[in-house]
């Protein structure tokens, strides 16, 4: 597994490009990729990192080993980040309405396990390194299915990302991690913390804590604010 470096620049150097591939969490316009891309522009005011959004609302991890050579070939990235998961569980569990693919159909852990260790290697192959990032989790307030059931999922397909980080020395971006730590925080001090309007979309804060996670897997000395 990748560890971040020590050093003020970090894994992502000024003036190199990161596509970010994923599905709607990823796609959101002013979700945690925009500031990931914004912080490292007021860091490297000269020569900022490229940080491109290439999440597709709805798009499974079959769909983005489809698309994933086009977007490495494209843009020529240094990094590819790699977000996925949350769509996958949900068509997995209740089907998708209108699918004419089968890559437009969610995945078993298994299925998403080999998706993702086939984009891994493609990046490689090319040069290309990869930073993994765990798919959040589902919160009880979902109301097209069992958050619980959804979560056990989520927890299988996210063992195949730490299996994939270990084998293929690669980054994990503990982002799903870093919302459960914070949600235990509060639930330890008699609150309730919710990150989600509809169960698994993040909200505002759900983002800002995902950006802090990722830009300090890359090696960027930000702190991750304690729940008050």
């Amino acid at each position: 597994m990748q560890t971040p470096p020590t050093d003020a620049t970090g894994l992502l150097k000024p003036g190199q490009t990161l596509v970010c591939i994923g599905d709607s969490i990823t796609y959101a316009p002013e979700g945690y990729v925009t500031t990931v891309r914004e912080v490292l522009a007021v860091r490297f005011p000269d020569t900022p990192p490229q940080v491109i959004n290439a999440g597709i609302g709805s798009d499974t991890v079959k769909q983005m080993l489809a698309r994933f050579d086009d977007e490495l070939l494209a843009h020529k990235p240094d990094w590819v980040s790699i977000m996925a998961g949350v769509a996958d569980t949900v068509y997995q569990l209740l089907g998708r309405p209108g699918a004419t693919r089968p890559e437009q159909q969610g995945s078993t852990p298994e299925e998403f396990g080999q998706a993702i260790s086939e984009m891994v290697t493609k990046a490689r192959e090319v040069g290309v390194k990869v930073a993994l990032c765990t798919p959040n989790h589902f919160e009880d307030h979902w109301q097209s299915g069992e958050a619980s059931l959804a979560n056990r999922n989520i927890v299988d397909k996210t063992a195949y990302l730490y299996q994939a980080a270990a084998q293929d020395d690669v980054l994990l971006v503990p982002t799903a991690e870093v919302l459960l730590r914070a949600v235990q925080q509060a639930r330890r001090q008699g609150r309730r913390l919710l990150f989600t309007p509809d169960g698994f979309h993040p909200d505002e804060m759900g983002h800002a804590l995902m950006a802090l996670a990722f830009l300090a897997s890359f090696g960027y000395e930000l702190e991750l604010p304690e729940v008050q």
